[in-house]
């Protein structure tokens, strides 16, 4: 919310002193597309780099007892749900970093 909240505040100061509905509109536009392609990248690189989160063995083992013998990858031996374990491959890059590049790159 902060993230549309304060580029939104600024563009509508900016239209108090122009008075120029083109750049409001304009900025708006830019401000949702940025928002929009911000997350769907920051999603694929996730899935792409698949970087596991600090709780991925409790995600993975519930139980905390984990079976490991004659497995050579442990994400084949995980007794958890598969919706969990795959939430639990999306450590990196951070949306909030992800998010702080985008202001940094719209300022």
């Amino acid at each position: 919310p902060l993230v549309f909240l304060v580029p939104s505040v600024a563009l509508l100061f900016h239209y108090i002193v122009k008075r120029n509905k083109t750049e409001l509109c304009q900025g708006f536009l830019a401000l949702s597309l940025a928002l929009g392609l911000n997350g769907v990248i920051t999603n694929v690189i996730k899935v792409i780099v698949g970087r596991p989160r600090p709780d991925f063995f409790y995600r993975c083992f519930p139980d905390g007892n984990p079976e490991l013998e004659n497995v050579s990858d442990i994400s084949l031996a995980c007794k958890g749900e598969e919706a969990e374990i795959l939430e639990g491959r999306k450590s990196f890059p951070s949306g909030h970093a992800s998010c702080k590049l985008l202001r940094i790159w719209l300022s």
